[in-house]
């Protein structure tokens, strides 16, 4: 906009409006005084500039701002009209003879008490009502509260001038702008002012009033956000400072998410009770422990000014508890922008910068600060920016474990404080992190900096020691000292930071979060305003939680994955969330063990309730964080077998971190579930690069190669997971690989040269269950496997009886198969009624039905257990469903059927091959049956 901007908002505003003066304005608006010609009134205009306005529809900006205009109330200065100026918005107000709050504040400090309270009392009037029509003003501060009148003739208390009448300034411009612009990407109007508009850089309130959810970019943020700035402002009227004092912005959004403030009374000691009582609860970190609405607010201020009996002194009253109310119904506009006072006295300009914040919100949030306040400027706590950037190294970071120095039962809670540190890394946008997997190999060991740095691919080590020093009262203290190493292209390493610290065991997410911090600022990475609050994050306030959480973290991530193990783990999440029920990290956690619990074990509807009731308690609990969504897709996928939705839950997942392996790794599931093999290998790769060492994205890597028969490269993958860890999961995954090569003597080999690493009853089992590989063993290892009772099988006494069923088959013996097999029908039939929606367990019914010789029934349930899970479905266990098919139409003597199934099986990506088909003894009668031998072919 040029410099006759005065000129060419008069044409605009044409007859209606005569501008008299400018009134000031900083660099987010531009204000001008003007006197409307039907009624001789003075007004405010407010012009957007044009660089910001550029993504806003001025026809959703006119409609929001008509809403807010229907505000008729005596504490809220009205909005009296919008319009368009080269498609530029301005809005109009009028013109109020006084001064801002802010004004007022910064002449007298504090307020009296009781002029104080009169005045919060008509401030929360004008919330209370605005609230009630569905306008929420997300930038309460002393800015925007006028003192029409000026100050009165009289004293009140402490020798201040008694204050005019309060009212409330911009409702409404905030969610005008934001959904105007909101519905501008939606409609994909202008699609290059999204861009430009994004390209600014967001915020989310004025930082000193800002609200917890606000300040962590939180897209739920409602009404209550209001009810905390009200606390902020509240606390500053009656004590002359703000909570958390004079910091920069950045300092502040860490403050209102992590510190607690100084308690009201501490600094104004003649404070009611009630009132300091209720300042706090406005001051509270979760919405949900605020008072749930202005109307509560403006409650218990009116018992504070009219006790019941009448000559009672307020500073006399005891502290009121508030009995809560309905909660009114969330307000879910996207977090908005913020308009300050119109006033008289000329805002001082304030020097702009701008520079880009990316926010994980899914999209970002345009806000604006009008008036005096200018543009909020966040620079990330002494970083300054690289010079260069000298290999491909340079941003990537491994934590290595944190050496125990206290008792050796406190192991597990060093290793809980280097996951929370790293967990905190890979949350930022501008650092890669190599994940546990890869990182923990490095417990003990005598390589030098340089060694491990190459083998991890990184740049930076982070080292350090833990001392959990408990005392015999209880209460305990957390010793901790972290070293970051750089190790240069040359090999050379050298301290680039080293700090200790010594807190409290409340004290210890503070310690995680400026670990963190000082790493980032040592590795000289620019971090945006989302980084820094992600960094402050508490996730728990209960410090037993917190032990309930670590342990049950230390049995998930040592691998836990049977039945027996993962129901201990649960066992200590449950334990963590009922101490805590708001602790995120622990439901996603109990999410995703409850889903594999369900998956691993015998299934039950209860399980799988209580397996997505976890994930969407982590989710609501923490929507901008990638836990929530990785929950929800382990659900999906392990439960619901349902790889679509979970696809969005892991999309989301990276959408926030996508820097994180083990997303990566869930997507790479994800991909392979919905027949996109190809894509599932391009992410276990990036998986794999991010954490090299890590399992996990190798065991996907291998599962997406095998389905696709790329036997060579399947078979190097193999070789590497058993280079890195001989695991039963690493064996079987050699086994596969070999068997699809056709190769039943080498498989066999092979389980000879492992057998010392594991445990033969539990490799028996394992290989007999997974993959229905009984048939590799040799018979020596079968007859082993035939001796096992139950309890080898965590009690499940149908897979128990399927195994053996199956060994007896295999075996030749059809008398012990049939009798094994109908006692597997009866418990797999329980199973199914209690759960009659899984397919899996259909199928093995109808399994156990052919082999006692119930061919129709048999048939019956395994069509009924591919009808359950087809494989445009699921393209990893839809076919499995169909591998079991064949095998009852065989067993049903329905050849053809069998040979049809082997026939699609063969013809899409599954890791059966031909190969395989002509050693796999449970297809051995097709041999010589024309059809069958060119399938081989």
């Amino acid at each position: 906009m040029t410099t006759d901007l005065r000129d060419r908002l008069q044409r605009a505003l044409g007859t209606a409006y005569t501008l008299d003066r400018e009134l000031g304005g900083g660099g987010m608006s531009r204000v001008f005084v003007a006197t409307e010609t039907a009624l001789g009134r003075s007004v405010v205009v407010k012009v957007l500039p044009p660089d910001l306005a550029a993504g806003v529809r001025t026809d959703r900006f006119k409609r929001e701002i008509a809403l807010a205009a229907r505000l008729q109330h005596p504490h809220i200065v009205p909005l009296l009209s919008a319009g368009e100026l080269d498609g530029v918005p301005y809005f109009t107000m009028p013109f109020i003879t006084g001064e801002s709050l802010r004004a007022y504040l910064s002449r007298h400090g504090e307020m009296s008490v009781s002029e104080g309270v009169r005045l919060l009392r008509e401030i929360a009037s004008a919330l209370a009502y605005a609230h009630r029509n569905g306008v929420v003003h997300r930038d309460i501060k002393p800015d925007n509260v006028l003192l029409a009148g000026g100050p009165r003739d009289g004293v009140g208390g402490a020798g201040h001038a008694r204050m005019a009448t309060a009212m409330v300034a911009d409702f409404g411009v905030a969610k005008a702008l934001v959904a105007a612009e909101h519905e501008a990407v939606e409609h994909n109007h202008a699609a290059e002012h999204v861009h430009h508009a994004t390209s600014l850089g967001v915020a989310l309130g004025t930082p000193a009033y800002m609200s917890p959810e606000q300040a962590t970019a939180d897209p739920n943020t409602d009404h209550r956000a209001d009810l905390y700035a009200f606390g902020v402002l509240a606390y500053e009227v009656l004590t002359g400072q703000t909570p958390f004092g004079r910091r920069r912005p950045s300092e502040l959004l860490a403050a209102h998410v992590a510190e607690r403030p100084r308690p009201v009374n501490e600094l104004r000691p003649s404070l009611p009770p009630a009132l300091a009582a209720l300042i706090m609860r406005c001051l509270e970190k979760r919405p949900g422990d605020r008072p749930q609405s202005a109307g509560e607010i403006l409650h218990t201020l009116d018992e504070i000014t009219t006790p019941s009996a009448g000559t009672t002194p307020m500073s006399a009253f005891p502290a009121a508890t508030a009995t809560p109310g309905a909660t009114p119904s969330a307000m879910t506009a996207p977090v908005a922008a913020r308009a300050p006072a119109a006033v008289t006295t000329p805002p001082a300009a304030t020097a702009t910068r701008r520079r880009t914040v990316r926010y994980v919100v899914g999209a970002a949030v345009l806000a604006l600060v009008l008036g005096t306040a200018g543009v909020a400027i966040w620079r990330a706590r002494g970083t300054t920016p690289p010079a260069a950037v000298p290999d491909e190294h340079e941003r990537r970071i491994a934590v290595l474990p944190f050496e125990n120095l206290g008792d050796s039962a406190d192991a597990y809670f060093a290793e809980g404080i280097t996951d929370a540190v790293r967990g905190k890394l890979t949350g930022l946008s501008s650092v890669e992190v190599i994940a546990r997997a890869s990182s923990v190999q490095y417990r003990v060991t005598a390589k030098s900096p340089a060694e491990i740095a190459r083998e991890l691919g990184v740049r930076y080590l982070l080292t350090g020691t833990v001392r959990w020093a408990k005392t015999a009262g209880g209460a305990s203290r957390v010793q901790v000292s972290p070293e970051l190493v750089e190790v240069e292209p040359d090999g050379s390493a050298a301290s680039r930071w080293a700090q200790p610290f010594d807190a409290e065991m409340a004290d210890v997410f503070r310690v995680q979060g400026e670990i963190a911090g000082k790493v980032a600022e040592a590795m000289r990475l620019t971090l945006g305003v989302a980084d820094q609050a992600r960094l402050v994050e508490v996730p728990t306030g209960d410090p037993i939680a917190y032990d309930a959480f670590l342990r049950a973290e230390a049995m998930f991530t040592s691998g836990a994955t049977s039945a027996a193990e993962l129901r201990r783990t649960v066992a200590e999440y449950e334990r963590a969330v009922r101490l805590d029920t708001a602790f995120a990290d622990a439901w996603a956690r109990l999410a995703g063990a409850r889903a594999l619990l369900y998956a691993n074990g015998v299934p039950t509807p209860e399980l799988g309730r209580q397996a997505r009731e976890a994930a969407e308690r982590a989710l609501a609990l923490a929507s901008d964080r990638a836990l929530g969504h990785r929950a929800l897709a382990s659900y999906y996928m392990n439960v619901e077998r349902d790889p679509r939705r979970a696809l969005a839950e892991a999309e989301a997942a990276r959408a926030v971190t996508p820097n994180d392996a083990s997303v990566l790794s869930v997507l790479a599931g994800v991909y392979s579930a919905i027949g996109r093999f190809d894509e599932a290998v391009q992410s276990a790769r990036a998986a794999a690069r991010l954490d090299p060492r890590a399992l996990l994205p190798l065991h996907q890597l291998r599962a997406a190669l095998s389905a696709l028969r790329r036997h060579r490269e399947a078979r190097e993958v193999a070789d590497r997971l058993m280079a890195l860890s001989p695991n039963l999961s690493s064996i079987l995954d050699r086994v596969i690989v070999t068997l699809a090569e056709g190769d039943v003597a080498g498989a066999r080999r092979f389980i000879d040269s492992v057998s010392a690493r594991a445990s033969q009853d539990e490799l028996v089992t394992y290989l007999a269950i997974y993959h229905d590989l009984g048939w590799v063993l040799d018979d020596a290892r079968q007859l082993r496997l035939l001796s096992l009772g139950p309890e080898q099988f965590d009690n499940d006494r149908a897979t128990w009886a399927i195994v053996r069923a199956q060994v007896y088959g295999w075996r030749g013996d059809s008398t012990h198969a049939s009798a094994w097999g109908d006692t597997a029908s009866r418990e797999f039939a329980a199973q199914v009624r209690a759960n009659p929606s899984d397919a899996q367990r259909r199928a093995f019914h109808g399994l156990s039905l052919a082999y006692a010789g119930r061919r129709a029934e048999a048939i019956a349930e395994g069509e009924r257990g591919v009808a359950l899970l087809p494989v445009g479905r699921d393209a990893v266990n839809g076919p499995y469903q169909l591998h079991l098919l064949a095998r009852i139409y065989l067993l049903a003597g329905e050849r053809d059927k069998a040979i049809g199934i082997l026939e699609q099986l063969l013809a899409r990506p599954y890791y059966v091959s031909p190969a395989w088909l002509r050693i796999d003894p449970t297809f051995a009668s097709l041999r010589g049956n024309p059809r069958f031998d060119e399938l081989l072919d």
